[in-house]
């Protein structure tokens, strides 16, 4: 059985984030891989790498939408209450891009 997939991203003061009437909070404009962004069940957003997650969540959806003129991801997360600290090698900022780590 395949372990689940969680990623970690720095999303500064919630860039690119918008919560919707049901709670469901959607992020986006992120740079990554087709196997990584077609895999992922959990995402966490975080202020910076030293810091644990501010926002994370179960992905509900995921989509592909054009944003300066590059194809971009972007995920729908059904909130969850318990934040991680950091886990991966690569801190992720504007460029927004990241790396899948297994659970």
């Amino acid at each position: 059985m395949e372990k689940s997939k969680k990623i970690h991203l720095v999303c500064k003061d919630n860039e690119n984030v918008t919560v919707r009437p049901s709670g469901i909070f959607v992020s986006g404009y992120w740079k990554l891989g087709a196997d990584a962004a077609l895999k992922v069940e959990f995402i966490y957003l975080h202020q910076t790498k030293d810091l644990p997650s501010y926002r994370q969540g179960r992905v509900v959806e995921r989509y592909l939408v054009p944003f300066e003129g590059q194809q971009r991801y972007v995920f729908a997360i059904e909130p969850m209450d318990e934040p991680l600290t950091w886990k991966g090698e690569i801190p992720v900022s504007k460029v927004k891009e990241a790396v899948a780590e297994p659970a």
